[in-house]
């Protein structure tokens, strides 16, 4: 489990700072996509599942501690929600977006991302 591991990301961001640890959560999520989609055998399909899982937690906790340091924990868990609540929203648009681009219609996906 990611949360045996949690200690060593709040280290990271105590030795190196919130930007370092939350760069490295986003650099594991990234490689663990990339190891996921290769042809790589189970057990190295299984070091992408823990990355993933690592990565996440990584980059989740080091969210909360951001919001928590730059406006205080005052409105913490209305402005946590907020951030929440706006990523999934936006994250909402990738559904369409996709069923474009498997109709046939990646040109119009290109031009709606830029």
């Amino acid at each position: 489990s990611s949360a045996g591991l949690s200690p060593f990301g709040g280290k990271i961001a105590d030795i190196c700072g919130l930007g370092v640890a939350q760069a490295s959560g986003t650099l594991l999520t990234a490689a663990s996509l990339l190891i996921l989609a290769s042809d790589a055998n189970l057990n190295v399909q299984v070091l992408g599942l823990v990355a993933y899982g690592v990565g996440r937690m990584m980059t989740f906790g080091m969210f909360f501690s951001n919001v928590g340091k730059r406006f205080g924990y005052t409105h913490f868990g209305t402005l946590a929600g907020l951030g929440l609540i706006t990523t999934a929203l936006v994250s909402l648009a990738q559904y369409p977006l996709i069923s474009l681009a498997a109709d046939g219609d990646e040109s119009m996906v290109n031009a709606l991302c830029g």
